[in-house]
Parts: structure tokens; C-alpha cells; sequence
């Protein structure tokens, strides 16, 4: 009963937690994640919040170690590779960040986040038609996905896939 106690109150806490990041509150979540982490040094989702604190202020090089740290705990979690993909992407680390992305997907390949955080690290290595695949996906998964639209209308400019730009603009303007 104790047990079932203090794993209540340490996931209470880690909600607790996400909120204050959600609210900007890092400096608050911080204090709660560390204090987990001092009590329970191997909780892969405080590895996890703790990753997501330094994200939030660009602090890549320190979410990257926090991320590491949760998947040396939990290898075969989705969120955790994609957060791996996004401190890579965020030190400019694009074919890690894609490695880390595609682990993700390899395990879940519904998350149109992580097609659409895949496609813009492509880009970044000039690798268009690829891209514009992703994002054909992530917009699969998520019709709404905006961001994905207009991605997809700039990256077919420049895989001179004019057809292609033209609907996703039209698109992009019928929504506003």
C-alpha cells in the first residue's frame, strides 16, 4: 500500500510538473523534477521532464544527456527517440536527429509530429524529395496539421513540384 502510495504521488508530481513547463514555469518544474530524480534516480519519465525543461530553453546539449540517460532506462520508447531527434536537431545534428526520428517511427508510425520534425532535418541536408514525402505523411496522419501544409507547399517549390505547391497553397488559404 505504501508503494502504490509514493508511485501516486511521484506521477502526481511529474504532472505536476508538465503543467508548470506548460505554463513556462521552468525554474518550479525543475525544483519538482530534481527532487524525483535525487528519491528515484532511474524514473525514465523524470529523465524525460527533465529533458523537456532544457528544451524548452534551448538548452540542447543538456536535453540530449537527459534523453540518453531515459532511454539507457527505457529503449524502446517513442517519445523518448523523438525528443533525442529534436536536442539533435536543436544543435544542428541533422542525421541524428533523422536517426532518432526514424527509431521513433519504427516503433510508432502514427506520430505526424515526428514525419513532420523528420521532414524539416531533411531539408536541411537538401534532401527535398524526401522531405516532401514526410510531410505528405504527417498530413496523412493529421489533415489539420498547418504547418505540415505549408511546409509541404515550400519544399514542392523546391523539388519544382509546382502542382503540388499550388494545392497546398490553396489549401493553406481556404483555412484563412
Amino acid at each position: 500500500m505504501k508503494n502504490q502510495f509514493q508511485n501516486e504521488r511521484v506521477e502526481y508530481e511529474i504532472s505536476t510538473a508538465f503543467h508548470l513547463i506548460d505554463a513556462k514555469q521552468y525554474v518550479e518544474a525543475n525544483a519538482i523534477i530534481k527532487k524525483i530524480l535525487k528519491q528515484y534516480p532511474n524514473h525514465v519519465t523524470a529523465h524525460l521532464a527533465a529533458g523537456v525543461i532544457q528544451l524548452h530553453q534551448n538548452k540542447f546539449h543538456k536535453a540530449e544527456k537527459c534523453f540518453k540517460k531515459a532511454n539507457t532506462l527505457s529503449t524502446n520508447d517513442p517519445q523518448i527517440h523523438f525528443f533525442l531527434g529534436v536536442s539533435y536537431a536543436g544543435q544542428q545534428q541533422w542525421t541524428k536527429a533523422i536517426e532518432e526520428y526514424d527509431k521513433s517511427l519504427n516503433i510508432n508510425k502514427k506520430n505526424p509530429q515526428t514525419y513532420f520534425n523528420k521532414a524539416n532535418a531533411l531539408k536541411e541536408l537538401n534532401c527535398i524529395k524526401d522531405a516532401c514525402e514526410c510531410l505528405a505523411t504527417a498530413i496523412e496522419l493529421n489533415p489539420s496539421h498547418i504547418d505540415a501544409h505549408l511546409n509541404l507547399a515550400i519544399f514542392s517549390q523546391l523539388n519544382c513540384d509546382y502542382e503540388t505547391a499550388k494545392k497546398e497553397y490553396g489549401y493553406l488559404i481556404s483555412k484563412f
